[in-house]
């Protein structure tokens, strides 16, 4: 049961900037106009094909300015507008179809570094900062993967980058969606040793949290409030395995006793996620949706994220 469709898609269903002819060359908007957005043709009807028209041609416009860069304007827009623009691309990347975000990627690295390296350095600026960072709500480790992909076959605007965005491609490259997740070992509370893949359901949601976490404590929150999904889970249709991975034993033991008793607990006894590499845990919680086979579904989501897909997998 699908609870909601993306804003991106409500907007699109009506028709946002849709165009009523054939697609040719774009028209060139003078910097003093804005940002120029893309029009999407009128006869391209499904959701799911004008976003991934948006995407992939969302720069075209943009590409063509010919204004100057510096500290506060890209191409003679300023650059807060410019940013602004990239996070709703970045909203539209995480609706798109896989093919059509990654051509969308790929001809926007190409389309930067072919500018400047003032503009390609600011488009690197804006991709870490909304693709990979973990406070990001529209961060896309996907998206961020394939553009570092691109980016680092050719020169950077800053060279002196390469060695960090080749850890990011190692860190990215863990657990991706599709792929099996690492097995690990755990304790649980009352002092069983345990595998991650000892869990069976038909759905698993593993959650990465710490004693006291905030935002650890407001997901837990949501959960509890949620009965359709509380029900689901005191049926056995998904089980939450949430796992401690730093090393207070003492703070856990003292907060263990406050999580959901469906819950499924326990500590990294081992230090192998963290020291380990074998997850990328860049904030807490991180939260990810496995399968039957412990296939990856959804990594380091948000909850909304989560949330939609329980729905849309259980009822």
């Amino acid at each position: 049961m699908k609870r909601l469709l993306p804003i991106v898609i409500i907007c699109l269903l009506c028709g946002c900037r849709g165009g009523s002819g054939n697609s040719g060359s774009p028209a060139v908007s003078a910097a003093g106009e804005g940002f120029p957005m893309v029009d999407v043709p009128g006869v391209i009807a499904t959701p799911q094909d004008r976003v991934d028209y948006m995407v992939e041609h969302f720069w075209d416009r943009f590409a063509l300015l010919s204004g100057q860069t510096d500290s506060v304007t890209v191409k003679g827009l300023p650059s807060a507008e410019v940013e602004e623009k990239f996070g709703f691309w970045a909203t539209l990347l995480k609706a798109a179809s896989a093919p059509a975000m990654e051509k969308a990627v790929n001809g926007a690295v190409d389309a930067a570094r072919s500018d400047s390296t003032a503009v390609y350095g600011k488009f690197m600026e804006f991709a870490d900062k909304y693709l990979y960072d973990p406070n990001s709500p529209n961060r896309n480790e996907e998206a961020y993967l394939t553009l570092l992909g691109k980016a680092l076959t050719g020169p950077l605007p800053d060279e002196s980058m390469r060695q960090r965005y080749e850890y990011c491609v190692t860190q990215c490259s863990l657990n991706r969606i599709g792929q099996a997740a690492s097995d690990f070992k755990f304790i649980t509370p009352e002092g069983k040793i345990m595998r991650l893949y000892d869990v069976e359901a038909p759905v698993i949601l593993l959650i990465f949290s710490n004693p006291g976490c905030p935002m650890c404590a407001i997901y837990q929150e949501n959960l509890q409030k949620d009965a359709p999904l509380r029900d689901m889970l005191k049926k056995g249709s998904f089980k939450v395995v949430n796992i401690y991975p730093d090393d207070d034993v003492e703070a856990w033991e003292n907060y263990v006793r406050t999580y959901p008793t469906e819950w499924l607990c326990g500590r990294d006894h081992l230090g192998q996620l963290f020291g380990g590499g074998l997850y990328s845990l860049r904030a807490i919680p991180s939260l990810y949706l496995l399968d039957k086979d412990k296939k990856v579904i959804l990594k380091d989501a948000s909850y909304e994220e989560v949330e939609m897909k329980l729905y849309d997998l259980l009822f």
